[in-house]
């Protein structure tokens, strides 16, 4: 058995273009130099070494082949794009509807069911006559999507797999399986997707202004931070306050699975604030009035997770005898959503405006993520994309989710497709690195 990756080169000047790029050639561009890099660590982290590597004549295709193997490379004329005839390098938009048929055929271009023959052919070729268990080919997108279809594989939507892209194949007894779809070159895209959903904000900045326009409020009744670890949520709690964006604030937060970090985040950066057996409230409520000087009205100091954070918190309103009708949930913008959707469920009457405590915005480069903009104590990112995809399961409305077909810790949340395809092809770069739910910290 062998397991072979057909892979696609990263993006090209042409790409870039929106032109047509069968046979003729332009080179990577940094963004592809960068996808094929990504690709690279993909590889190192899932230790795969190849035996063998193939490309495409074409440049753009032995370029990617180097820079995510670093190995000699052997170049097929089997494994080159369509042949599109006069229509080589022109625009996109001249294109009929996808998918094209045989178009091109009319302009000079190759025949479909012999490219797809071709490409096919090219393949097999190398599975049947290489020597090495795990070979790396790299290849084109019509070129990838002929294969497949050849093999039997049908793809949801129009089938295109994005720069870098890969697929991979077991091969054996002259028959090819597919296993797998990846994109490795589309992980700080997806993150940033899941970013974007579950970290709600429903003002583009928390100021009587954007209130006045949207919610014809120039203050809410109550705003909340929630505990967690992410100092960031500190420092918009103390600006809010100074702004007097609500008429009363309060902190929520026990002891959970971000306190401790929390504690040692506090403690590393203002040694002058004692953080010891301290709940999230506390530690967020000293943070505020030595850096800031000011304070909250209220904290609760008992909730232990997102459910408890709500049901306790709107225990301490009624205690308080504080009239709610706008409330700003501030929360780390990993667990924004949920806590939304939590508000609904338990106090369906009240107006929310989500503000999660950051925007993180994830990029890839040389083959790493980063973030864009620096965030005052921000999780590392691999804390970070575990906690983005532990949320997805939890807001995911059915049996094994927190919605009423499920727990019904939450009221429904809709899922956008954008969403849900982007958390499927972070778990073929990621695996099933969620968080999962702490016992310890359940609610009694």
């Amino acid at each position: 058995m062998k397991t072979i990756f057909l892979m696609r080169h990263g993006e090209t000047l042409f790409n870039v273009m929106d032109v047509n790029q069968g046979q003729c050639d332009s080179p990577l561009t940094e963004n592809g130099i960068n996808q094929a890099l990504a690709a690279k660590e993909w590889f190192k982290n899932q230790k795969i070494h190849f035996d063998s590597v193939y490309s495409s004549t074409a440049e753009r295709a032995c370029d990617t082949a180097w820079l995510v193997s670093w190995m000699p490379y052997e170049r097929k004329k089997g494994l080159k794009e369509i042949f599109l005839g006069t229509k080589e390098a022109s625009p996109n938009s001249e294109n009929p509807e996808y998918p094209y048929g045989d178009y091109f055929v009319q302009f000079g271009g190759e025949d479909l069911d012999a490219f797809t023959d071709r490409i096919y052919g090219a393949v097999r070729e190398i599975a049947r006559e290489d020597t090495g268990e795990t070979i790396l080919i790299v290849t084109h997108g019509m070129a990838m999507r002929r294969f497949l279809r050849a093999v039997g594989y049908r793809q949801d939507g129009t089938g295109f797999i994005g720069n870098c892209g890969i697929v991979q194949l077991q091969y054996e007894e002259d028959t090819f399986e597919v296993r797998k779809i990846i994109n490795p070159a589309g992980t700080a895209q997806n993150i940033n997707i899941l970013g974007k959903f579950c970290g709600k904000r429903d003002v583009e900045r928390l100021t009587s202004e954007q209130l006045q326009k949207k919610y014809g409020i120039a203050q809410a009744d109550v705003m909340v931070l929630f505990g967690g670890s992410i100092l960031a949520g500190g420092d918009i709690l103390a600006e809010a306050i100074k702004e007097k964006i609500a008429k009363r604030y309060v902190i929520v937060g026990g002891v959970g699975h971000t306190t401790e970090t929390l504690r040692q985040k506090v403690q590393n950066e203002y040694s002058q604030i004692r953080t010891e057996n301290l709940s999230e409230a506390e530690v967020f409520s000293r943070y505020i009035s030595e850096v800031y000087g000011c304070q909250a009205d209220f904290l609760e100091k008992d909730s232990t997770n997102c459910g408890n954070n709500i049901t306790y918190l709107l225990e301490l309103l009624k205690e308080n005898n504080l009239a709610c009708e706008s409330i700003i949930l501030c929360q780390d913008a990993t667990m924004q959503n949920r806590m939304d959707a939590g508000m609904k469920k338990y106090a369906p009457d009240i107006k929310i405006i989500n503000f999660a405590s950051y925007r993180a915005e994830v990029v890839q480069k040389e083959g790493r993520l980063s973030y864009i903009r620096p965030i005052h104590g921000m999780w590392d990112m691999d804390r970070y994309v575990q906690l983005l995809m532990g949320e997805i399961p939890r807001l995911t409305d059915d049996e094994n989710g927190y919605g009423p077909k499920g727990k019904d810790f939450i009221a429904h949340v809709e899922i956008p497709e954008e969403v849900k395809k982007a958390f499927s092809e972070l778990k073929e770069v990621y695996g099933e690195k969620t968080r999962e739910a702490d016992p310890h910290y359940a609610s009694k």
